[in-house]
């Protein structure tokens, strides 16, 4: 399927309304909420393509049995967990459209199948004229909206890197109260499978602990590696001083910089924080900044013609060389307890890349930055110490790599 929509023009056929007295146990395999998942959530989709509730419902059913939820599993989910968690049942129900405090694994189904029915709409059938709102419209009012596009999944699976699925407390062997980062961990991050990782922020809540992990790259001159970690090494410098700017208009007011590095991403845009609140609670913590690889990059890439939603499209650009990704895991908060992770990625398939680099005749330096501590704002006592890492990663021109350590524990001071 063409991730643009086909265009297939209006029409004035007016929707008509589905019937909600009757069972959906009649209709669809799936055991939809007819009060009030179609008639607020689906109506809207329906209106935008002269449809019934009950035909996007039906579309719907088709992609629950591709997510491999039935009923069964939905009852035995529902009961297990409101009963662990003791939670009430009016904390699960969606209301007249309303988005629920506590999402089960039927309203998980019956809202992302929503999306999916809705892209397949965009791309076969026309739209209708009557309608209050168009599909890029209602799309955008929702988080994973952007320009018409639904740019990424926000609860995509956590990338597949051993780490970020660990929830490990590294702690000091000799000491239990000490954190500590293995030496050869921001190595095993951005050196990944098949694939270099360009760019990551990663934050993690478990166990009354905390990580967080940062990474952005940009292309430098060989050259210029020494006297570019001499500037970091000096207060106050940070990694986008140096970025070159495309502009020639602002390059004319910028004071030069001892060196030049050319990012290996930049920042389109970002949304709302407010969409968290008003449009989906389920994703509480979530990174908002929308980016894309450079434009050169892209350019190599044979991708400079797309839209920046493209190279994070579910489903649909598994295997492109580029890759950009972002992931929600909701926390659960309790008096003295925070679980969840989110955070943002982006990769380029290893080989692809190294022969970037000698087109180019540039190395890639990393800026990275790791901390692992406790959430001390949780509970009382005595926190164990921090471990804090500042540094540099390099890969040269010729597929080597070197790693620096700039700060460590007490020497950074972070936000």
């Amino acid at each position: 399927m063409s991730s643009d929509e086909l265009k297939l023009g209006k029409i004035k056929k007016t929707p008509r309304y589905a019937r909600a007295n009757l069972s959906s146990k009649e209709k669809f395999r799936f055991h939809f909420d007819t009060m009030d998942t179609l008639r607020y959530w689906y109506d809207d989709v329906a209106d935008i393509f002269s449809l019934t509730q009950e035909e996007v419902a039906k579309d719907c059913d088709n992609y629950i049995q591709q997510f491999g939820i039935d009923n069964d599993k939905t009852r035995i989910w529902r009961d297990a967990y409101l009963h662990y968690n003791r939670y009430r049942n009016r904390n699960t129900y969606n209301d007249h459209g309303s988005l629920p405090e506590i999402e089960t694994l039927e309203k998980f189904a019956e809202w992302h199948a929503m999306f999916y029915v809705a892209d397949q709409y965009r791309c076969t059938l026309p739209y209708s004229e009557g309608s209050y709102k168009n599909y890029h419209d209602w799309l955008d009012s929702y988080l994973p909206g952007y320009q018409g596009y639904w740019s990424c999944e926000f609860r995509d699976h956590i990338p597949f890197i051993p780490f970020l699925w660990e929830f490990k407390k590294y702690k000091n062997p000799e000491n239990d109260r000490e954190y500590m980062i293995e030496p050869g961990l921001i190595n095993s991050l951005i050196l990944s499978r098949d694939s270099i990782i360009t760019y990551l922020n990663y934050n993690s809540s478990f166990d009354q602990s905390s990580q967080r992990i940062k990474i952005k790259s940009a292309f430098i001159d060989e050259k210029d590696i020494p006297k570019l970690i001499s500037e970091f090494k000096k207060p106050h410098n940070i990694f986008e001083y140096f970025y070159f700017e495309p502009d020639p208009e602002e390059r004319k007011y910028l004071k030069k910089t001892a060196v030049t590095i050319w990012p290996m991403h930049v920042d389109i845009d970002s949304l709302r924080d407010d969409r968290l609140d008003q449009h989906d609670r389920f994703a509480k913590d979530v990174y908002t900044n929308i980016y894309s690889f450079s434009e050169d990059v892209l350019a190599y890439c044979r991708y400079e013609h797309f839209k920046v939603g493209t190279l994070s499209l579910p489903a649909k650009n598994k295997d492109f060389p580029c890759h950009i990704a972002k992931w929600s895991e909701p926390s659960e908060e309790g008096g003295y307890t925070k679980q969840g992770t989110y955070g943002s990625i982006a990769e380029i398939r290893t080989k692809l890349f190294l022969e970037y680099l000698v087109s180019i005749k540039k190395a890639l330096i990393f800026e990275y930055s790791i901390v692992f501590e406790d959430q001390t704002y949780h509970f009382y006592g005595t926190p164990s110490k921090a471990a804090k890492e500042e540094g540099i990663f390099i890969i040269h021109l010729n597929g080597s790599t070197e790693s620096y350590v700039l700060k460590r524990d007490s020497d950074i001071v972070y936000d």
